[in-house]
């Protein structure tokens, strides 16, 4: 009876390892041996006549799988066991009050076709629909075969889940549709090269680039692709592929020329990539694609030719010409463009003229707005520009005053540019010749800008109307005082160091300049002086010209508080939380008592609001809830709107986890109670993920933000409303 028992005991156990290689097995798999099933069923079956001790119910009801056993003249389930029960979401009690039509949802006519299905297929099992508890369906195999369980004949049916399976097969399906049509929409040639075989496969329209049906070029052998290609190509492509093979490069990417069936030469792009190794690393097997780029290193080879003409056309104009594209960076420039801006032609491409760091002047020596440039007006209305007159002026050099035509470059059917071409006359000289001579017949006519002239020791001689209204001073109150009267204390003394020695040396001196009214009122000043040299070649006085720029800085305060701020909540944005997050990690991690804790910050049901009463609604609750979290939070916290409804508080030296806990506590209670927004009363939750900063774990900011982020999806996980610390 030992022996017996002992042998039913393997047959379970073996039984257990097969279902579980089936429910491994994935989708794009075989399924295990059918037959090797059958055989071993029909052992375990043999041994059922005996198993009326404990051991046939201890496997019945403490295996992994739910099994059934069911009366075969009317479907009535006799026993079920505990996975059974777990599965169908039944108790064993009410499955066995139960027949086994109530759960298959297929009619008597299916269920015999489907059984007469698999034995024509060989099947060892059958395919149906099982309805649970709730009403889900679920796809199944049922593994049946009869047995005689104390004296009856009973069906002992073992089932198992196939929805998952059947679902990933489909997901695959459509993954190789999506495959092949992005194939067929590319006209991709396909190759998988077996390396240990020395065999490539390729599909038609690999073989179609060159002019071959796919089963002329069978075999295609490594030695019979290489005669394929040009010679000239062949050590590139090798190169790349050995240093692929060798594990130097992450894929095989090469421009190269194969041999027409007609005798031509194909342009081809290779990609691939190693998909199959051994267990050494060796690779096995390589595939990729092949793309017909012919058309487009025809048009590159003509473009090379063509631009090799036009250089030495633009080299040898009398006029600067510059090549910008629409984002105002220099392409291109001829030798007389870099002679203009003192700086070699690698100096200059590549430029940006939004940032390069030269002053640009308007005709009246006023700063000239970048959108006034005659590049951008070019670009902007898409048409050209004629006679525009400008200066240039780079750090510690005289300003170059260029007549600036404009051209758009246009393609066929646009309506803008994709470039501007610009040429520059160089009218330095011209320039000055004619503002001596507006100089000598009215200094002062109609300038809007503030004049001040002194004499060389700096007694002021003469002012403007533009001075006295933007100063605050008359004439009388000024001439023959020191300009010094407007100094405000913003400027040093090495400033005024550097402003003489370049006011001296230079003859002008330009820039921006903070001085104070009459009334006190501090102002910036865009500031030009220059000497005036009189017969003899000595200085006799200096020309002072300014613009008050005061808005125009205002405007740039402006413009960074909207570049670190966030415009809805007025907290902190990301870019200044990316500035700041740094700097506290540095003091944390060299300070003693200063901890460091990000807390990242998700609200709860925000979108419900916005999706039910609009985003103007929600960006006043989000403004609401900015609020009370700036006010819980401590002066030296910090805290900054991500987006969205995400907040990330850094919070620097809690004095103990007991502390910070009471503090994210709050958080959690004032973002908890309700708002009140006109006629609703609306209400959110928040999950709160924090991380402890610790130098040796966090690398970087990223890295500490990214484990806070992760602590806070543990709590929408666990049912948000609530806070996670992760030290």
């Amino acid at each position: 009876m030992n022996a017996r028992s002992d042998h039913r005991k393997v047959l379970c156990q073996q039984l257990e390892s097969w279902l579980r290689r089936l429910k491994a097995t994935s989708a794009e798999e075989p399924v295990p041996d059918a037959e090797a099933w059958q055989s071993l069923l029909r052992q375990f079956q043999q041994q059922l006549p005996f198993a009326g001790d404990s051991s046939y119910l201890i496997f019945f009801e403490q295996a992994k799988t739910p099994q059934l056993l069911i009366d075969p003249h009317d479907g009535h389930i006799v026993q079920a066991n505990t996975a059974a029960a777990r599965f169908y979401g039944y108790s064993s009690e009410q499955l066995c009050a139960m027949r086994i039509s109530q759960i298959n949802c297929l009619t008597p006519a299916q269920i015999q076709s489907e059984m007469a299905k698999a034995l024509a297929e060989q099947r060892s099992f059958f395919q149906f629909p099982h309805r649970l508890a709730n009403g889900d369906i679920r796809q199944v195999e049922v593994y049946s075969g009869p047995v005689q369980l104390d004296g009856q004949d009973l069906l002992y049916s073992i089932i198992y889940d196939l929805t998952e399976r059947l679902n990933a097969e489909a997901r695959l399906q459509i993954k190789r549709q999506r495959l092949q049509n992005i194939l067929r929409g590319t006209q991709a040639g396909t190759w998988e090269w077996n390396l240990p075989e020395r065999h490539i496969a390729i599909n038609q329209q690999w073989a179609q680039m060159l002019g071959y049906d796919a089963a002329l070029l069978q075999p295609l052998t490594p030695e019979r692709w290489q005669a394929l290609v040009h010679p000239e190509d062949w050590p590139r492509i090798n190169e790349v592929l050995s240093a692929h093979l060798a594990a130097q490069s992450s894929h095989i990417e090469c421009e190269l020329r194969m041999r027409h069936r007609h005798g031509n030469w194909v342009w081809v792009l290779c990609r691939g990539q190693v998909m199959r190794q051994d267990s050494d690393g060796k690779p096995l097997l390589i595939a990729g694609i092949h793309l017909d780029i012919t058309a487009r290193k025809q048009v590159e080879l003509a473009l090379r030719d063509s631009e090799e003409r036009y250089r030495a056309l633009h080299d040898s104009l009398p006029l600067g010409c510059v090549l910008l594209d629409t984002q105002l960076s220099i392409l291109a420039v001829n030798q007389e463009a870099c002679r203009i801006f003192t700086l070699t032609t690698d100096e200059l491409i590549g430029q940006d003229l939004l940032h390069a760091g030269w002053q640009r002047l308007r005709a009246d020596g006023q700063p000239l707005l970048m959108s006034d440039h005659p590049v951008r007006r070019c670009i902007d209305s898409g048409q050209p520009v004629r006679d525009a007159i400008m200066g240039v002026r780079q750090p510690a050099t005289a300003v170059v005053w260029l007549r600036v035509n404009c051209q758009p470059l246009l393609h066929p059917g646009a309506e803008r540019p994709h470039a501007v071409i610009a040429t520059l006359q160089d009218i330095t000289a011209e320039r000055q010749q004619q503002q001596a001579l507006q100089l000598a017949a009215s200094v002062f006519t109609a300038a809007r800008e503030a004049i001040l002239i002194t004499d060389v020791q700096g007694q002021i001689v003469q002012v403007n109307q533009a001075f006295s209204e933007m100063t605050g001073y008359s004439s009388a109150e000024v001439v023959g005082a020191n300009p010094r009267l407007l100094k405000s204390g913003h400027q040093d003394s090495a400033f005024y160091q550097v402003f003489w020695q370049a006011l001296l040396t230079v003859g002008h001196w330009s820039g921006e300049l903070w001085n104070r009214r009459k009334n006190g009122d501090i102002f910036a000043e865009q500031v030009t002086i220059s000497a005036v040299y009189g017969e003899g070649g000595d200085i006799c006085h200096f020309v002072c010209l300014g613009t008050d720029i005061s808005e125009r800085k205002q405007y740039q305060r402006q413009l960074e508080q909207q570049a670190h701020y966030d415009l809805l909540t007025g907290l902190p944005n990301r870019m200044l939380l990316t500035d700041r997050l740094p700097e506290m990690m540095s003091r944390s991690a060299t300070g003693n008592d200063t901890p460091l804790v990000v807390a990242y910050i998700d609200l709860d049901g925000f979108k419900q609001v916005n999706d039910l009463h609009g985003h103007a609604v929600g960006d006043l609750l989000l403004m609401a809830l900015a609020r009370r979290m700036r006010m819980t939070l401590r002066e030296q916290d910090l805290i900054a709107r991500l987006g969205g409804d995400e907040f990330v508080a850094l919070i620097q030296g809690p004095g103990n986890q007991a502390e910070l806990l009471l503090l994210v506590k709050r958080l959690l209670r004032v973002i908890a109670k309700p708002v009140q927004i006109r006629e609703l009363r609306l209400q959110v939750s928040a999950s709160i993920g924090m991380a402890l900063y610790s130098p040796q774990q966090d690398r970087d900011a990223a890295t500490l933000l990214a484990r806070a982020d992760e602590a806070m999806y543990r709590v929408k996980q666990q049912g948000k409303n609530g806070y996670l610390l992760l030290e």
